[in-house]
């Protein structure tokens, strides 16, 4: 029932920012331009999260080297965090220490009512400027040029 309600927005309809948008399509659904989904390719959760963390290195590593002309930020990362292995004070230190231009992978965000809690204050964080809800995986863009904005799609 969750993936259906989700269903409109994982194509991109309603996400109003070209950045967020192709964000979106190339990195989180791994759609470019011209590509059609085809249900013939069905993958498991955990293969598609293993090509998501591929997108999204390839992604930090593009822009580590668009940035490479600002060192005082240091090279964007991509950090991955367990909430269910977390406190509140453990994701506080996390988003104090992330750098500009990073992703914070968040998994198990909906798990319970704590993991959701602490999703909940990674998304309002002022510092994580774009945030999407992959119902199992959280993203968090800490990209201080981007628009305060959070996406619920499906991965």
């Amino acid at each position: 029932m969750i993936r259906l309600s989700r269903w409109s927005r994982t194509r991109g309809f309603g996400v109003q920012s070209p950045t967020d948008y192709r964000f979106l399509r190339e990195v989180i659904r791994g759609r470019s331009n011209g590509q059609k989904h085809s249900f013939l390719s069905y993958r498991s959760y955990e293969e598609k999260k293993e090509a998501l963390i591929q997108r999204l290195e390839q992604y930090v590593a593009t822009h580590s080297v668009l940035s490479a002309d600002n060192p005082v930020n240091g090279h964007p990362e991509l950090v991955t965090i367990f909430l269910t292995e977390c406190s509140k004070e453990n994701v506080e230190q996390y988003l104090a220490n992330i750098k500009e231009n990073s992703i914070m992978v968040a998994e198990n965000i909906n798990l319970d009512n704590q993991t959701r809690n602490l999703w909940q204050s990674i998304v309002t964080d002022q510092r994580a400027r774009t945030t999407y809800d992959l119902y199992h995986l959280g993203l968090a863009l800490f990209e201080p040029k981007l628009t305060k904005m959070h996406y619920c799609v499906n991965l």
